[in-house]
């Protein structure tokens, strides 16, 4: 007979509601207490004290009201009764009422997992925003959509029991997340833009932690037992990195290997990452271990997935482009307010769209990667780009319209590739600028930061509309499709503006459209002052200095290492894409480390960035903390005006660099 609990909870106006049961589980009325108080906080904001039935002392007034809940594991049914007087009785009648269910919290039984459904990744560290942000996966390797109606995941102190319901189901993957009590369950959530499935509460333990699967029958299907601390065992990792614990495959588990993207370093509801081979002399053994599963019976055959996990596509061997969706318009250089805010438009003509679930974009060093998820296009879909300490759980917008994706990583402004496949690995469009500023396709940067749009299939040209903050049209028809412009094909034309083939100006630049000067005002002295206004903004002299590195403190280092850097100019400078590259001393260039600065940093007089910081040894009165520690005896710290890795000391986008090295004490020189 299936085990059940019963027990109530009488909630009383005066500011509290009292629990009781028989032999419940200490776990099950925890995770009970914590539902009601936010259930019932929501609606009730004097419900503020949870005591025990049993030591209660009844001293209400008359026709006071109290709600009675009798509540199993996942339900409740709520009625209210209106007393003239209290009465110690009432209680007991209380508690004599049940709820007939035959539902039951799953306990480990067997030690064979039938794997029909994945436990795929693990975010048991949260993210670098909240490390309560965690979250799990579950992945289906069958052909066929599974029906979770009544299957269960527990850890294994009772923390977490999430039951699933009859609306639940999985057809690829499914993605769970954890909630504070104080969230309302009903608001929809997403982990790096994904949808999330169902909502769960309880926290994922750092060590000695397991997660269960159980079906229906309470038949284990599958489950991850991590036995250290941080999960040294499975993978993972916390701060700084925050990355996810990944499936590798049936019997083993990963790090998540990526750069991460929108703040997540997983893949949500994706395909999980490479694996990559540990090639350092000690290998880490943090980054993949076997999972300390039970052998199989001899009567079970190794579980292999049925259906493969798609990964990236690859560069190589491509096919001719089918072009039925055209990557269409690309802010390579973002905008005046900041070089960060690139984005991408994709185009189909084909009468009533088409989905585009698991199709792929990628650049040609494989910074940008971005899996599109459950989407479809209609005619345009907006891709938008933030950065990693941006929130990728709002909204964001170019212009007034809102993106549809969102994406990390940079495009860059000369020799870069944009290829878009779809979900069998087909290439369906690419656009390849090989020229410094995209000159071979289109657009322009500082001063007027203007779109390369796509003309047809075979050729690009560079935005001619109106001016305004967004010089370009996402998700709108190109300004280079315009009847007026159609016969602008010839990019020295876009870029100068200055040729005209009618008096009626219909070929012009629509810049120079819209500022044609009136009879009166000579033109070319109005667009020589403009020209001269543009000049005065470009002079603009970016003078910044690194003044000091503050290492090998007295004392311990983590939390007090610093770089200073003053500006000597007299304008406020904008930091938010450049980058600060550390080489230890002795080192080459290809063990350069790198920390991009954060959106909003911005230097007036002086900008202090610490280093060895970490959660637990926080970095103060600095304006960036960086993880890196500064090597004792010596290195250089490079001030990059962009956010690629150097290549070396001659490289041109070093704005100042700063050798310092430790000081040899004359008794050592001796």
């Amino acid at each position: 007979m299936p085990t059940l609990w019963v027990f109530s909870i009488v909630v009383v106006g005066i500011g509290s509601f009292m629990l009781g049961g028989a032999d419940a589980p200490p776990q099950l009325l925890a995770s009970i207490q914590e539902a009601l108080s936010d259930t019932l906080g929501k609606d009730d904001s004097s419900v503020a004290e949870i005591i025990d039935i049993n030591e209660f002392e009844p001293n209400l007034e008359t026709s006071d009201q109290i709600r009675i809940i009798s509540e199993n594991q996942n339900t409740y049914i709520e009625t209210e009764y209106l007393i003239d007087s209290f009465e110690p009785d009432l209680v007991l009648e209380v508690e004599d009422q049940t709820i007939q269910e035959d539902t039951k919290i799953c306990s480990l039984s067997n030690d064979n997992p039938s794997h029909e459904v994945l436990i795929n990744e693990v975010a048991w560290a949260g993210q670098a925003q909240n490390t309560s942000g965690e979250w799990i996966e579950l992945y289906n390797p069958q052909e066929q959509a599974v029906d979770l109606s009544g299957w269960q995941l527990q850890d294994q102190e009772g923390a977490i029991s999430i039951l699933f319901e009859s609306e639940d189901q999985i057809q690829d993957f499914l993605l769970l997340k954890r909630i504070l009590a104080r969230d309302d369950p009903d608001t929809p959530y997403e982990v790096g833009g994904k949808q999330v499935d169902k909502v769960y509460t309880g926290v994922i333990q750092n060590s000695d932690e397991s997660l269960y699967l159980f079906n229906q029958d309470c038949e284990l299907v599958d489950y991850v037992q991590s036995k250290e601390t941080n999960w040294k065992d499975i993978g993972g990792s916390a701060s700084p990195e925050y990355k996810t614990a990944e499936r590798k495959d049936v019997n083993s588990w990963q790090t998540y290997s990526g750069k991460g993207e929108q703040g997540i370093m997983g893949t949500p509801k994706a395909p999980n990452s490479p694996f990559v081979e540990d090639v350092s002399d000690e290998p880490d053994e943090e980054k993949i271990q076997e999972n300390n599963e039970p052998e199989p019976s001899s009567s079970s055959s190794e579980i292999v997935y049925v259906k493969e996990i798609p990964g990236w596509c690859s560069q190589d061997d491509l096919n001719e482009p089918t072009q039925t969706v055209l990557i269409n318009e690309v802010a390579w250089a973002g905008n005046a307010s900041s070089t960060s805010q690139e984005w991408i438009e994709l185009h189909t003509s084909i009468e009533g769209g088409l989905s585009l679930h698991n199709w792929q974009i990628q650049d040609q060093d494989g910074e940008i990667k971005i899996l599109i998820d459950q989407q479809r296009i209609e005619d345009y879909l907006l891709l938008k780009r933030i950065l990693v300490t941006e929130n990728p759980d709002i909204d964001h917008f170019v212009g007034d319209i809102r993106a549809d994706i969102l994406f990390n990583g940079t495009i860059q402004n000369e020799n870069e590739t944009l290829r878009l496949f779809d979900a069998s690995c087909n290439l369906v469009d690419e656009v390849i600028a090989t020229q410094s500023n995209w000159g071979d396709i289109g657009g322009i940067a500082s001063p007027e930061y203007k779109t390369a749009e796509r003309i047809d299939e075979s050729s690009w040209g560079t935005y001619v509309g109106e001016e305004a903050h967004i010089m370009g049209t996402p998700r709108a028809q190109n300004s280079l499709i315009d009847g007026s412009n159609e016969d602008q094909e010839s990019e020295e034309d876009q870029e100068d503006g200055n040729e005209q083939d009618t008096d009626e100006g219909s070929e012009d630049n629509g810049e120079e459209q819209d500022e044609i000067p009136s009879e009166d005002d000579p033109p070319e002295e109005e667009d020589l002052s403009e020209e001269e206004d543009q000049e005065d903004g470009q002079e603009i002299e970016i003078d910044l200095e690194i003044t000091e590195v503050i290492f090998d403190v007295e004392g311990s280092d983590e939390g007090n290492e610093r770089i200073k850097i003053e500006n000597n100019g007299t304008s406020t400078v904008v930091l938010e894409d450049f980058s600060i590259q550390y080489l230890k001393l002795g080192g080459d260039f290809s063990s350069v480390s790198k920390k991009n600065f954060e959106s909003g940093n911005a230097i007036e007089d002086e900008f202090v960035i610490g280093l060895n910081c970490s959660s637990g040894i926080p970095c103060e009165d600095v304006d960036m903390s960086w993880s890196q520690a500064l090597g004792n005896d010596g290195g250089t710290v490079f001030l990059v005006t962009n956010q690629e890795v150097i290549e070396g000391e001659s490289d041109p986008d070093i704005h100042d660099s700063f050798l310092y090295e430790a000081e040899i004490s004359d008794e050592l020189l001796d």
